[in-house]
């Protein structure tokens, strides 16, 4: 039977297909929307955790660690449930991974990332996801770089006659979305490549989106620096040139009503767009027809006055702003419409295409600062009154001693150890608000652990909206806990009888007569319940009882009565 065992474990061995896929036994992370073509990234994902992603049939799909050199990755892909295995790899790209697929469903997948061979990692590394026709392969990076473009944000640049084997740095800023394409430039069959800021992973690839010609949408996942390759097919250098598009749109930070996926997560971000409303709120907007909104949260990482600047792209226009505190545990959207959760709000006076609260910025229209307190959440509600000139805007905090903003804080606070028969409790992070996982633990960090079962379990946090997102992690241990018995050699005596009780279960025991002994005698006179106490080595505990009748006695005067 060994010998049997043996070959077949060396046949599996031989395929490099689905044989080799870990277990999904990992903790979820976080969830991707892939914008198509372009690229998302779950940032810090340690290996052991994993990732959901929503996909659409007949769509290709690119998960890849390349370029993250953390630890010695493996990626696996399951279908939703966790039963099926779509694709597995290790050692795709040197020590890393990647999994090409194109989507035989719309649904969504659970992308694994686990530490060769199938471990779990204290350290982390990004997991990416591309979604497009064609695999984010990319030419490599070495390309002559001949220029620094900063694109307006709207706006567009045409860098003109670009050559097959060149590359160019652009500026980007994280949230907008960036348009690089050679679409109306003929001149060759072009290959568009964008690189990181060390010129290692590859965020994009394209061929042939129109044509014989390429074109990349990215929304930028940080602010800095991306380097854009371009090749002739197949990552080719040629003498003839090409015209290269690259144009900016800022993210729509107000959508349709009211929402919760834009943060200022630093002292100065945007551009942020206007968008349709959501019910009204506060005690100045005006809430016209013809007005556009933003929905901005602030994390407070540093007490202070709120001095904080609405800068508009244009100089002229109205711009009105209410600020809300939102209480733990209340949704932003439904905490902004109660009045008393309004801070402050500022009733734009001149048409300059700014609003403030404090003094620290030249603008005109300008209200006292509110106090805020680190670890506090703060919706910022942005008026474009009547659409006005400005199309996008920027928020800014004063220098210190003014409130600061940054992620959320996810440190989680120590629990445990947990007995196995302990009641529910209450996980606890630093920052409240977010959303838990992990074995025995629901969403809101109630952790059972009778559900989690014996030994050490990892617990993970996550609180915040990308790009402002924090993660905890922790280890929470469970013990085992008694079971104790007791058995009786007889549970109906006359009075005055001795009965002995035997208590097994455990290390220590202790019994409601104030006995430590496992074994003890007892002669009630009346029906009595004894309880023991059976207690293990690591502290847990739990009781039994067990309850000795007592017969009444033979009443002898009754006899002899006459």
């Amino acid at each position: 039977m060994r010998i049997v065992l043996i070959l077949a474990l060396s046949v599996l061995s031989v395929s490099n297909g689905l044989f080799g896929q870990c277990a999904f036994n990992n903790l979820f992370y976080t969830t991707l929307n892939p914008i198509c073509p372009g690229t998302v990234t779950a940032f810090c994902t340690f290996g052991g955790e994993y990732v959901t992603v929503n996909v659409e049939l007949g769509t290709t799909y690119t998960f890849s660690t390349c370029g993250s050199i953390a630890f010695d990755s493996q990626i696996t892909l399951y279908n939703a449930t966790g039963t099926t295995v779509i694709d597995f790899n290790d050692d795709g790209c040197g020590l890393q991974s990647t999994i090409t697929w194109t989507a035989t469903f719309t649904g969504q997948v659970q992308v694994l990332l686990d530490r060769f061979n199938c471990l779990n990692q204290n350290t982390c590394m990004d997991l990416s996801v591309t979604c497009g026709d064609t695999a984010p392969i990319g030419c490599p990076n070495d390309n002559a770089l001949i220029d620094y473009v900063v694109p307006f944000c709207p706006g567009e640049v045409t860098y003109t006659c670009m050559f097959a084997g060149q590359a160019v740095d652009v500026e980007v800023t994280q949230g907008n979305i960036y348009t690089f394409s050679t679409c109306n430039s003929p001149t060759f069959n072009s290959v568009l490549t964008l690189y990181d800021n060390t010129g290692v992973q590859v965020l994009s690839y394209n061929d042939d989106a129109c044509g014989l010609q390429a074109e990349i949408v990215w929304q930028a996942t940080y602010s800095g620096v991306v380097t854009l390759v371009l090749d002739q097919y197949p990552c080719l250098a040629n003498s003839i040139c090409m015209d290269v598009l690259i144009a900016c749109t800022p993210p729509t930070a107000g959508g349709d009503g009211c929402n919760t996926n834009t943060l200022l997560c630093q002292n100065v971000a945007g551009p942020f767009g206007f968008g349709s409303p959501g019910p009204p709120v506060s005690s100045c907007l005006d809430w016209l027809a013809t007005s556009e909104f933003a929905y901005v949260l602030i994390n407070v990482t540093t007490s202070g006055t709120l001095n904080l600047l609405i800068q508009g792209d244009a100089t002229t226009g109205f711009l009105d702003v209410s600020v809300f505190n939102i209480p733990n545990g209340i949704d932003p959207c439904d905490a902004i419409q109660n009045p008393l959760n309004e801070l402050g709000c500022n009733y734009a006076p001149f048409s300059s295409g700014c609003n403030q609260f404090g003094n620290n910025f030249p603008c005109l229209s300008s209200v006292p600062s509110p106090i805020v307190t680190a670890g506090q959440t703060l919706m910022i509600v942005v008026e474009d009154w009547q659409n006005g000139e400005s199309s996008s805007f920027n928020l800014q905090l004063g220098p210190p001693p003014n409130a600061q903003s940054g992620a959320a804080t996810a440190t989680i606070l120590p629990a445990g150890p947990f007995c196995l028969n302990a009641p529910v409790a209450q996980l606890t992070a630093v920052d409240m608000g977010g959303t838990w996982s992990g074995p025995g633990t629901s969403a809101d960090g109630l952790f059972l652990a009778a559900a989690a079962g014996f030994g050490t379990h990892a617990i993970n946090y996550t609180i915040g909206q990308p790009p402002c997102v924090a993660t905890g992690n922790t280890s929470v241990s469970v013990l085992n806990a008694p079971q104790p018995q007791i058995t009786l050699s007889d549970n109906a005596i006359c009075s005055g009888e001795i009965v002995e009780l035997a208590a097994s279960g455990g290390g220590t025991y202790l019994w409601n007569t104030g006995q430590a002994d496992s074994v003890i005698e007892v002669a009630p006179g009346v029906t009595t319940s004894y309880t023991v106490t059976v207690t293990l080595a690591g502290g847990c505990s739990a009781t039994s009882t067990e309850t000795v009748t007592v017969q009444p006695g033979l009443n002898t005067s009754s006899i002899f009565h006459n």
